[in-house]
């Protein structure tokens, strides 16, 4: 199959690398002329833009940092929607707002395309390991085309209904996720502060009714190892819970616990943690409270 990839950041070098070694033919662009370089030696035809890919692919998925960059690189000039081919499909894993998906949609169906939004959960480390979660959004025709390609990296596959349904289940996962992670940091700062072993809290919480995937993927592998070196970066975690209070919004549902989190988030930009892996969000309390939530061996 001739499929084009369009965005080779973290997420998007893991997935491109699996459709690659399944066996098919990748015409792969990043504004990063090294990124696509490094694509070029494992296989991939280097494309000169979103235009230039979107010509020579039957499928083409894009991995973006941001939804004004996703609306630049499918509508814009030299964009996806300049080369697409007739019954090419466009699959836009990257988070944006369902709402973005539902006005390109119709651009792309002029063209006689289709866009399905094929929204990810599982970070970096599952991107790696094609262990991927996938919400779609779109037909079912298009769904049951692109799945082949969504099942080289992706282990959990949900099609959630017309275009948009899959950020929609993103952005609600994401709101619930950001949550967790807010309340661990601020559960294990109490814990600390009151005299806790680190340590021995986290494998409390992880084998107790407290328990969330947070536990392991941000509190051990993160927050106790006071690593931080970004899987998500806080500024893309707050992107990320912009879009869900937008969404609650206009929807007029409020959001007293995930708009709490929120701030707490801004407040982790604020401090400089906006490049950092986004449970550093934890160094507020530690420096609120003078404490080290950290295992023993990485204490100072």
């Amino acid at each position: 199959m001739e499929v084009g990839f369009v965005g080779l950041g973290r997420m998007g070098t893991k997935i491109c690398g699996h459709i690659l070694a399944a066996g098919h033919s990748v015409t792969a662009y990043d504004i990063r002329p090294e990124a696509v370089a490094e694509f070029e030696k494992r296989g991939a035809t280097p494309g000169r833009n979103p235009k230039n890919v979107a010509s020579r692919s039957e499928i083409v998925f894009t991995s973006l940092p941001h939804p004004e960059i996703s609306h630049e690189v499918i509508a814009g000039k030299d964009g996806l929607l300049a080369g697409i081919c007739e019954n090419a499909l466009i699959a836009e894993t990257s988070t944006v707002s369902p709402s973005l998906v539902q006005e390109l949609a119709p651009l792309v169906q002029e063209k006689g395309a289709e866009l399905l939004d094929a929204a990810v959960s599982g970070g970096v480390q599952g991107a790696a390991a094609g262990t991927l979660t996938l919400m779609v959004g779109g037909s079912e025709q298009g769904f049951e085309r692109i799945k082949p390609l969504l099942e080289t990296f992706g282990k959990n596959l949900f099609h959630c209904g017309g275009v948009g349904m899959g950020m929609l289940f993103k952005v609600v996962n994401n709101m619930l996720s950001h949550v967790n992670l807010a309340a661990l940091a601020e559960a294990m700062a109490l814990g600390v502060a009151a005299g806790a072993d680190p340590d021995l809290l986290c494998d409390v919480i992880a084998v107790s009714s407290g328990r969330s995937r947070q536990v392991e993927d941000r509190l051990r592998k993160h927050i106790l190892q006071g690593d931080f070196t970004p899987g998500m970066t806080t500024n893309l975690a707050t992107k990320d819970s912009d879009l869900c209070l937008d969404l609650a919004r206009r929807l007029r549902v409020p959001t007293f616990i995930a708009s709490a989190a929120h701030h707490v988030y801004e407040m982790a930009i604020q401090k400089g943690y906006g490049p950092e892996e986004y449970a550093s969000l934890i160094k507020l309390w530690e420096e609120w409270l003078g404490i080290e939530v950290r295992t023993k061996k990485n204490r100072s």
